[in-house]
């Protein structure tokens, strides 16, 4: 999460046995799934009634699916508030029996609901088999697209559901999943989202093996990714496009918010690949202080911010100074600056906002997986 990546859903407890000798080949043992269900719920120390979802093995046969759902349904029931009904599906009813790669496809089915924040519904779903008593059993099949709500959420405002996978044999698995953020983690979001109207930066690098071949690359990309907005997506190719720029000669960049026909990149240049360049971080002295220094990046980049504000923090309690952020609100984002306008403040607020500013910018390089040999500064 810190980094920035797309994190789909967390797996955080699995469990699997085995019927050994039961009624049949290919007849269920309910008991067993249930076992599994618990099992995996304690690694995951969750308690089954959190899950709002559960995606069962369900293949529509008139013995298996009463057995499996009338032994699942008892485990989810179990202590779960009435009004937090279980949500069931299997993805088998949308694309069909995987076999072998059933479970694979019951996963990522799960894990785009959790990015998604939305419940897939069961297509062509008509009537209950009769044997499965579902108000009893707290569970309802879902047939509609529905949003994942926050009331949706464990106490701890994370999202759990889970996955039963079960084989010709008597083989039983079950998965827990959750998702990587909580409820007011997105309300968070969605609050510094609304907040500003300032569109993070990205750096796009791009690379072939020829000067022509980069252009036709760019254009690639800017009618691949024209309209794409979602800061997590444009963040994660940015990322990927530079690793991959470094293995060819002919290089170029451009730093934007977004792709489009408007975003404007360097001429292409060819590198030599064979030679081994050093990365140095240059700082300017005295001059470019501004009230509004770094109050771009301390909004998109929260390691930029915390550095700033640790930066504060050893000044105050290691030297025993007063706060400089408090003393000029510099840097801190809806804080107004109490420096002029125009630049010329006290040489101690000048030489500690140039220090804030630079140390920052390291500690941000570094947390985006950019390696440097060595760092000038003003003395």
């Amino acid at each position: 999460m810190h980094d920035g990546d797309a994190i789909y859903s967390v797996i955080t407890g699995s469990a699997i046995n085995a019927n050994g000798k039961g009624k049949s080949l290919t007849m269920p043992e309910g008991d067993m799934q249930a076992e599994t269900i618990k099992e995996a719920y304690r690694v995951a120390c969750r308690d089954p009634a959190e899950a709002f979802y559960v995606e069962l093995h369900a293949t529509g046969t008139k013995v298996g699916d009463p057995i499996e759902t009338n032994a699942a349904g008892k485990v989810f029931s179990k202590g779960r508030d009435v009004n937090k009904t279980l949500r069931v599906g299997s993805v088998k009813a949308n694309i069909g029996h995987a076999e072998g790669c059933s479970f694979l496809a019951s996963l990522v089915k799960v894990s785009m609901m959790l990015h998604q924040k939305e419940i897939v519904p069961n297509i062509r779903f008509q009537k209950a088999n009769p044997k499965i008593d579902f108000p009893a059993l707290k569970m309802q099949v879902q047939t509609e697209l529905e949003a994942i709500k926050p009331e949706m959420a464990a106490r701890d405002g994370k999202w759990v559901t889970s996955v039963s996978s079960y084989g010709v044999g008597g083989s039983n698995a079950h998965v827990v999943l959750e998702t990587a953020e909580t409820v007011s983690d997105l309300i968070k979001s969605a609050s510094v989202t609304a907040s500003s109207d300032k569109k993070p930066l990205h750096l796009f690098s791009i690379g072939s093996l020829t000067e022509p071949a980069v252009g036709r690359w760019k254009d690639a990309l800017v009618q691949a990714y024209d309209g794409i907005t979602d800061d997590l997506t444009l963040r994660s190719l940015a990322r990927d496009l530079g690793r991959q720029s470094r293995a060819y000669a002919a290089r170029s960049f451009a730093v934007a918010s977004t792709l489009d026909a408007s975003t404007k990149f360097s001429k292409p240049v060819l590198s030599n690949s064979n030679a081994s360049p050093k990365l140095c971080l240059v700082f300017s002295g005295q001059g470019p202080q501004h009230i509004f220094m770094g109050r771009q990046l301390a909004e998109v980049y929260p390691v930029f911010l915390d550095s700033i504000r640790e930066n504060d923090r050893i000044l105050v309690e290691k030297y025993g100074q007063e706060s400089m952020l408090e003393r000029t609100g510099l840097f801190v984002p809806g804080v107004e600056c109490k420096l002029a306008a125009n630049g010329v403040w006290p040489v101690q607020e000048v030489v500690l906002s140039l220090v804030f500013v630079q140390i920052a910018m390291v500690d941000l390089v570094r947390s985006l997986g950019i390696k440097y040999d060595s760092v000038i500064g003003h003395r």
